[in-house]
């Protein structure tokens, strides 16, 4: 299944090594923690084939529970893991060190945004784009 494939890579990233385990469609409310999902209706076939076969694109959402305070440092070392997380996929995509062999390109798409904070967290979340062949297993 696509999701563990991917799961699995990017558990290789070194900047997402440092938290605990990348969840699934689950993002723990009490600590740094990671996760990945589909963005619903983010399905677009690129190229159909006429033996079926398809060239589809999939955006996927990490989300990273970060600490947030008001000391800038927080802020610029949030920052920063995002980035890293971004570099590290737009690498992966150019060494073309891919989840599976049906994928065929992976990009990191902007650099992770703010989206949404608690009392001493906050939510990034980092958005890539997934190109493979097949079918509808996302």
């Amino acid at each position: 299944m696509m999701i563990q494939d991917i799961r699995t890579w990017l558990n290789t990233c070194p900047t997402l090594l440092a938290m605990q385990s990348l969840g699934v469609d689950y993002l723990d409310y009490e600590s740094e923690s990671a996760s990945i999902a589909e963005i619903p209706g983010s399905r677009e076939v690129l190229v159909r084939y006429v033996d079926g076969e398809e060239h589809v694109a999939t955006n996927w959402a990490i989300y990273l529970r970060l600490p947030y305070t008001e000391d800038v440092n927080d802020g610029l070392q949030n920052h920063n893991l995002t980035h890293g997380i971004c570099s590290w996929i737009n690498e992966q995509n150019k060494e073309r060190n891919y989840p599976n062999d049906r994928v065929l390109a992976v990009e990191a798409i902007g650099e992770g945004y703010y989206v949404s904070s608690e009392t001493n967290t906050c939510v990034y979340q980092v958005t890539i784009k997934i190109s493979y062949r097949g079918g509808n297993d996302g």
